[in-house]
């Protein structure tokens, strides 16, 4: 089993891409257009609304409970390996999508569920507001290292096959005194938390200065630093809560070599000014610029109003 997440804030094009007819057979295609409804496709679903666009209405409505949420829906992609994939039904399905919800927080918030048939391997999606229906947000610390965990529960409850250990490069341990220190806070180590701020990060980046730029505006908590010998960068390291860790500590990749190797972030030699400029800007600095590349503006031709920067 492997679970993915990504958080969001337009339930709009999110439901409009889970309920995709050309993900579905021909003849669930074909009931769609002529009755439409989704409604038989839905592999669960706890929320009123038979099209895309009812059921993104009702997610804006839960999420106007609490306004500070910019982040209203989770969406979640569940596959299985060949030999689970052709023993479990629609409804094993569904209780396996409801134990996973409320394992990752989700069990007092609205959410549904659909197949996709465009891939040979079994996997659906689920949608799930971040907001619960007493206006509680759904805390998202963490969340791709609690879905390891929440993996091995549900194939073990579920009698599915045990996923295969991941590849050697993206292995991460911590120390004795690390493992001792977890068990005595219960609190998360700095390895972990730099981990989860990381991983988030590295989605939807492909170069070392937009991962920089996005690690500065999105964990101000977190200093990161970058090694220069002879005018090449060939380094990076961290540090929160008062502890320094160089990337190859984390795992090989989390290195700068392993940034661009498993990553693929380019590192162009020519953004090296570039980044020592991130770097020494504030937070807030960081915050702006991320916004305005977000905004689609562009940036890489003209520089931005206070800023300094041309990205």
């Amino acid at each position: 089993m492997l679970i993915k997440v990504t958080r969001g804030g337009n339930p709009g094009d999110l439901c409009r891409y889970v309920l995709d007819p050309r993900k579905q057979p021909e003849k669930e295609q074909a009931a769609i257009e002529s009755n439409q409804s989704v409604g038989p496709i839905l592999v669960c679903s706890t929320m009123p609304g038979s099209t895309a666009e009812q059921l993104a209405q009702y997610l804006r409505q839960i999420a106007q409970l609490n306004s500070r949420v910019e982040k209203i829906v989770a969406h979640y992609s569940i596959s299985l390996p060949p030999s689970d994939g052709g023993q479990i039904e629609r409804s094993q399905m569904a209780a396996i999508s409801k134990a996973m919800l409320h394992e990752m927080g989700h069990n007092r918030c609205p959410y549904f569920g659909v197949e996709h048939h465009d891939a040979t391997q079994k996997h659906w999606h689920l949608v799930a507001s971040t907001v619960s229906y007493a206006g509680k947000w759904v805390d998202d610390s963490f969340d791709r290292h609690r879905l390891r965990t929440v993996e091995r529960e549900l194939e073990q409850k579920f009698g599915l096959t045990r996923s295969q250990p991941r590849s050697p490069d993206s292995i991460r341990n911590l120390t004795t005194g690390e493992y001792r220190m977890k068990e005595r806070t219960g609190e998360p180590v700095a390895k972990e938390k730099l981990w989860a701020a990381i991983d988030s990060c590295l989605e939807g980046n492909d170069s070392l200065i937009k991962f920089i730029l996005e690690m500065r505006a999105r964990y101000p908590e977190i200093s990161v630093r970058v090694k220069e010998r002879k005018g090449k960068k060939i380094g990076i390291s961290y540090s929160i809560d008062g502890i320094g860790i160089a990337g190859y500590k984390l795992g090989k990749a989390y290195s700068l070599a392993g940034l661009g190797k498993y990553h693929q972030l380019q590192n162009d030699p020519k953004s090296a000014a570039l980044i020592d400029e991130v770097l020494l800007r504030s937070p807030e600095e960081c915050i702006r610029l991320k916004a305005q590349l977000e905004a689609g503006l562009e940036t890489s031709s003209r520089q931005k109003p206070g800023s300094g920067l041309e990205l």
